[in-house]
């Protein structure tokens, strides 16, 4: 098996299915992960069996991350492609839905988000990866490739120009932490904490309660607009990267009519805390500095 027969599909929220009229991830990696969960056989009065050494000690919960690109040329009927970034209740509805996965031809049931993170970076292509939880995962199968591709889509995904780039981004509101005249890179990171209720007789379990969500974000600079005191600085507006591609195409998992909240975009929300800064300076180089923004959602 070879890369072209392991494409990653994620569906639509609080699904079991995948239809493969969507597009796939354009994805650049995918990796599972099947951990057991058991303890040694440790019993007062008795030798370890060879055939009998540990218990079942929980449920096996499967792991999935996947590194991709995002591009605004995508079909109407494929638009969700990136609706689990999103915190809307039509999306991932801030960790609370879950959505079937697809890899290659093995499919993954009830995966929450863990986390996303995005990196921005000058005249490359903007990174994502994402990291979900599985309860429900593929058992008993082999790994099983996908043969019968949709060639529908694939001339749109190759599409360059349909790829947001670090020099397509436009931000907002950046000055009110650090000097406009040069941003570098970014880094954005958003985490999901769920705690998964098993009740008696269950192996997959029946309630997922969201613990807490934060993010991070990152900026590189060559300038700060004020050093902080000892308790931070809150953001008095949304700091906004927009992920557009050359033309100014957006991506809008929704495909309009709900406004800015069905954009995907990178955004550090007003009232976040400005918690750490940085700046330094090598001889023959000119001022480095960062920024930390960190917003505490649930």
């Amino acid at each position: 098996m070879t890369y072209s027969n392991l494409p990653v599909y994620v569906g639509q929220k609080n699904s079991s299915i995948i239809t493969e009229s969507g597009s796939p991830l354009v994805a650049t990696d995918v990796s599972i992960d099947y951990p057991t969960r058991m303890a040694p056989k440790r019993l007062l009065g008795q030798e370890i069996k060879s055939d009998d050494q540990v218990t079942f000690d929980g449920a096996s919960e499967v792991g999935i991350s996947v590194n991709f690109l995002v591009h605004t040329n995508l079909p109407a009927s494929s638009e969700n492609s990136y609706a689990f970034l999103l915190d809307h209740h039509r999306a991932n509805a801030t960790g609370s839905n879950f959505f079937p996965i697809k890899v290659g031809d093995n499919l993954f049931e009830k995966c929450f988000l863990d986390s996303y993170s995005a990196s921005i970076q000058p005249f490359a292509p903007v990174q994502f990866s994402a990291k979900f939880t599985s309860y429900d995962p593929a058992r008993l199968h082999k790994i099983s490739g996908d043969n019968s591709l949709p060639d529908s889509n694939l001339e749109d995904l190759l599409d360059s120009d349909k790829v947001v780039y670090g020099h397509t981004v436009s931000f907002e509101n950046t000055s009110q932490v650090v000097d406009e005249n040069v941003l570098s890179s970014v880094s954005f990171t958003k985490n999901y904490s769920r705690t998964p209720v098993y009740r008696l007789g269950d192996i997959v379990a029946s309630k997922y309660l969201v613990d807490s969500v934060e993010s991070e974000m990152r900026i590189e600079s060559t300038g700060l607009n004020k050093l902080i005191n000892h308790s931070g600085t809150k953001l008095t507006s949304d700091i906004k990267f927009t992920l557009t591609d050359h033309a100014g195409g957006a991506i809008n998992p929704f495909g309009g009519g709900l406004g800015g909240a069905g954009l995907l975009n990178i955004v550090a929300n007003s009232g976040s805390n400005l918690t750490a800064e940085n700046y330094g300076m090598q001889g023959g180089e000119s001022l480095v500095t960062s920024v930390t923004i960190k917003d505490v959602i649930v």
